[in-house]
């Protein structure tokens, strides 16, 4: 799904630069494809919170990627939107388009506030340790694209709140960013130490 919004995004892109109508057709067929690919994602995910007892591997930092997800299909609707309107594509699409990256761009700040729920639940309820892991980067990207995208599409259809939005969550983003990576260093340094004192110590802290 997001691989298919990215080629959405270059077709939309490349379309822009050529004016080709050809182009442009097939930016919007791929972004709606994705679309479709996210909501059969989302139906799934809701499916598995509903129905998979709650455990504390199950809201791991991960489930940042369903925000992450709508983020990178708001941002290549609103280069799609920047395509001429002359184009058959556009004059055919565009109030789709714009309305349903609204409604996905809305879906994805609803996801926010569940997603630092999830993240209270592990590690203030049941106090699960917050310490670093690779899935931790998967909530900076998200923050980082969705504010992007949030400054794209609010330009766009001139939504400023929209584009301040995005520009506070690029700050959030930026300190999402140092903490990890002070937490990445911080752990690889631990590890190097731990190598220093034989194998017998890392399975034991393993």
């Amino acid at each position: 799904m997001v691989a298919t919004q990215s080629l959405a995004t270059v077709a939309a892109v490349t379309g822009k630069a050529t004016g080709s109508p050809a182009v442009a057709a097939i930016a919007v067929a791929l972004w709606g494809i994705g679309v479709m690919l996210y909501l059969m994602l989302a139906t799934l995910v809701t499916l598995r919170l509903l129905t998979v007892p709650s455990r504390l591997d199950t809201f791991a930092p991960t489930y940042w990627i369903y925000m992450g997800a709508t983020a990178i299909t708001v941002l290549a609707g609103s280069r799609i939107l920047l395509l001429a309107s002359g184009l058959p594509i556009m004059r055919a699409t565009a109030a789709v388009v714009s309305g349903l990256t609204f409604v996905l761009w809305a879906f994805g700040v609803w996801w926010v506030p569940l997603l630092i729920v999830f993240g209270i639940w592990r590690h203030v309820v049941n106090r699960e340790r917050l310490r670093y892991e690779t899935g931790l980067w998967s909530i900076v990207f998200p923050l980082g694209m969705f504010s992007v995208a949030s400054m794209y599409f609010g330009a766009v259809v001139q939504l400023a709140f929209m584009v301040t939005i995005g520009r506070v969550g690029t700050g959030v983003a930026g300190v999402a960013w140092i903490a990890v990576t002070i937490g990445m260093v911080h752990a690889g340094a631990r590890y190097i130490r731990t190598l220093r004192h034989g194998p017998a110590n890392i399975a034991e802290r393993t």
